[in-house]
């Protein structure tokens, strides 16, 4: 019979406690950098884009006050007005002609609807995760200011309405109210892809506007 020799495995090499306190000591630095570098991220992030909003009023500002008062001709980005409501974190420039790259910059007029000199439905789009990210704040009654090319509007919601995306053309087409704003975003605010509805403001004039063109 074969005999069978037992051979215990060596013992691992000892490693020096000074080796072993660096690790250690490593190891507890790295983890603490590692929560610095996390809490800085936190921070920094909400810092980022207030930052890029405090840029964008600035620059928005600057565009409305260089803008042609009495253009002869308007084309599509060129800035045709300025919004404001305090209740909607609302306070920036308006475009004309909602485009995507119009869009990605500031709320746009659409052309769509009548032109700001223009009598009958006016209407105003904006992303519902950028400028028009507050308007599900508004309640009937609440004001909202829009300053055009040529006057000034005080304006008061009269009714907030959700409809779905595939009517809303039709939807607008028979407002009753043809002097009416609508302020239209996607719907829901937060939501993770292309919104199913859309969030419609009513906006009705309080003050006497100045005579416009009829269309």
């Amino acid at each position: 019979m074969k005999k069978i020799v037992f051979r215990p495995n060596p013992a691992p090499p000892l490693v020096p406690r000074s080796i072993r306190y660096a690790g250690s000591l490593l190891s507890s630095r790295l983890f603490v950098l590692g929560l610095l570098l996390a809490g800085l991220l936190v921070i920094a992030r909400p810092l980022y884009h207030m930052g890029i909003r405090s840029w964008q009023q600035w620059r928005a500002g600057e565009i409305w006050k260089s803008a042609d008062r009495n253009p002869t001709m308007l084309v599509s980005g060129d800035p045709v007005g300025w919004i404001r409501s305090a209740k909607a974190d609302l306070d920036t420039l308006v475009l004309l002609d909602g485009t995507l790259a119009n869009l990605r910059r500031f709320p746009c007029w659409s052309i769509a609807g009548a032109l700001p000199t223009q009598r009958g439905l006016k209407i105003i789009q904006g992303h519902r995760d950028a400028h028009f990210a507050g308007l599900g704040n508004l309640s009937p009654g609440d004001l909202v200011e829009m300053q055009n090319l040529d006057h000034e509007q005080a304006y008061r919601v009269s009714q907030i309405e959700i409809v779905p995306a595939e009517v809303l053309a039709d939807h607008l087409m028979a407002a009753p109210d043809r002097e009416a704003v609508v302020l239209v975003t996607c719907y829901p605010l937060r939501y993770a892809g292309p919104a199913p509805d859309r969030l419609l403001v009513w906006l009705t004039p309080q003050l006497p506007a100045p005579a416009l063109v009829s269309l």
